[in-house]
C-alpha cells in the first residue's frame, strides 16, 4: 500500500472515531447528577420551581438526551425540535449557508431567504455557554494559551530526552546514566500540582538577567502599561510561560529519555548496527543515520499518546499557576456544570489526541514502510 493511500485510510478512520468519542462524554456529562439550573438554585434559594422550567427550556435542558446530542452535533431549528421543520431548515442551511457567507463577504446582494438553523460542532459552531458567551469565542484565546504551553513543553522533552537518552545508552551505568535515571524517575513519579507549587516555592521571582524576575502566577505581567514594544512584550510572555513549561515537560522528557534509551540499547545490538561498524563507518554516522531512525519509533509513538497525557497535565498546572488556558477554565467550567462549554473543550482535546495520533501513524508509517502494509 502506497504511503497516500495509507494516509487516506487512516484519516478515514478517524471520522467514527471522533463520533463515538463525542457520543460517549456526551453520555457521560448527561449521567451527572445535577445541571447548570441546579447549581443556581443552590446559590440562590429563592428561585422558584417555575423558574427553573423556565430557565431549563431557555437552555434546551428540559429536551430528550438524544435530542440535545443531535442539536449539539448537527444544529437546531427555530423552535429547537426535531419535527417537519427541522429537515426544511437544516437542507436550508446547509445549501445557502456558503452562498450567505459569499455574500456577506463580498457584500453581494444574492436575494437569499434567510433560514433560523443554526449549525451544531459538526459547522464549527459550538454554541452557547450557559452563561450567555458565545463558546467559539471564548476557546479561541484559551485554546491558544494551552497550546503554547504544551508546544513548549513537548519541544523541551524532545531537545532534552532524546539527546540524554541517545548518550545513556551509549554510556550505560556511567555516572550521567545515573543521573538521568533519577531525573527520569523523579519526572514520572512526582504529581504536576506537587512540582508545581515546589517550583513556585523555590523559583518565584528569582532573578533571570536585566533585572526580569521569574513570575509564578499568569500569562502577562499585571502592571503592563500597553505602551511595551513587541520584544518587552515577547521576553515578559516567556519569562511567564517558563515555570509552567517546566514543570508540565518534566514528565514527558523523563518518559522520552528513558523510552530512548531502552530503544538505542536494544537497536545498538541489532546485526545490522555491527554490520554497519565493521565496514568502518564512522560512530556518528552508525548512530545517527542508522541506529536513532530505528530507535524514535516507539518514541514517535508515545509522542503522539503523549498529547492527550499534557492536556490533562495542563489543567493541573494552568490551575496551579493560574494560566489562562483550556484547563484551568474547564475546572471552572465543571463546578458550574456548563455542559456545553464542557463539550466544547473536551471534544477540542479529542480531536487534538485523535490529529495527534493520526500525525504518529503517518510518521511510523514514513520512518518504517512496513507499517503501511
Amino acid at each position: 500500500m502506497s504511503l497516500r493511500n495509507y494516509v487516506i485510510r487512516r484519516t478515514l478512520f478517524s471520522i467514527p472515531m471522533f463520533l463515538g468519542i463525542s457520543l460517549i462524554l456526551f453520555g457521560l456529562i448527561m449521567l451527572a447528577p445535577q445541571d447548570y439550573v441546579d447549581v443556581l438554585k443552590s446559590n440562590d434559594p429563592t428561585m422558584t420551581e417555575a423558574e427553573m422550567t423556565n430557565m431549563r427550556r431557555a437552555l434546551g435542558l428540559d429536551r430528550p438526551p438524544h435530542e440535545q446530542y443531535i442539536f449539539w452535533l448537527i444544529g437546531r431549528n427555530s423552535d429547537r425540535t426535531l419535527d417537519d421543520t427541522y429537515l426544511s431548515e437544516f437542507t436550508d442551511f446547509v445549501i445557502f449557508a456558503p452562498f450567505r457567507w459569499i455574500q456577506n463577504t463580498f457584500a453581494l446582494d444574492l436575494q437569499i431567504a434567510g433560514s433560523p438553523f443554526r449549525g451544531g460542532f459538526i459547522f464549527g459552531d459550538m454554541g452557547n455557554s450557559y452563561t450567555g458567551s458565545t463558546i467559539n469565542d471564548m476557546i479561541g484565546d484559551l485554546a491558544w494559551q494551552t497550546i503554547k504551553l504544551q508546544l513548549a513543553s513537548l519541544i523541551m522533552s524532545l531537545l532534552i530526552g532524546i539527546p540524554m537518552g541517545i548518550f545513556s545508552a551509549r554510556h550505560p551505568y556511567s555516572k550521567l546514566d545515573s543521573a538521568g535515571t533519577v531525573l527520569a524517575l523523579f519526572g514520572v513519579s512526582m504529581p504536576v500540582f506537587w512540582t508545581g507549587i515546589m517550583f513556585i516555592i523555590l523559583f518565584s521571582d528569582m532573578k533571570l538577567f536585566f533585572g526580569i524576575k521569574i513570575p509564578s502566577i499568569g500569562a502577562q505581567a499585571y502592571n503592563l502599561t500597553g505602551t511595551e514594544n513587541a520584544i518587552e512584550l515577547l521576553i515578559d510572555e516567556m519569562a511567564h510561560m517558563l515555570l509552567p513549561t517546566i514543570v508540565l515537560g518534566l514528565a514527558g522528557t523523563a518518559l522520552v529519555l528513558r523510552l530512548t534509551r531502552s530503544s538505542m540499547l536494544e537497536v545498538l545490538k541489532q546485526d545490522y548496527i555491527l554490520t554497519a561498524r565493521s565496514k568502518g563507518l564512522p560512530e556518528r554516522l552508525v548512530i545517527y543515520k542508522h541506529a536513532l531512525r530505528n530507535a524514535l519509533l516507539p518514541v514517535v509513538t508515545i509522542v503522539g499518546l503523549s498529547v492527550g497525557f499534557l492536556l490533562s497535565g495542563a489543567a493541573l498546572t494552568e490551575t496551579v499557576f493560574a494560566w489562562p488556558g483550556l484547563g484551568r477554565e474547564a475546572v471552572a467550567r465543571i463546578y458550574l456544570r456548563d455542559y456545553n462549554f464542557m463539550m466544547g473543550i473536551n471534544m477540542i482535546v479529542a480531536i487534538m489526541v485523535i490529529l495527534a495520533n493520526l500525525v504518529t501513524d503517518i510518521t511510523y508509517a514514513f520512518l518504517d514502510p512496513r507499517i503501511r502494509y
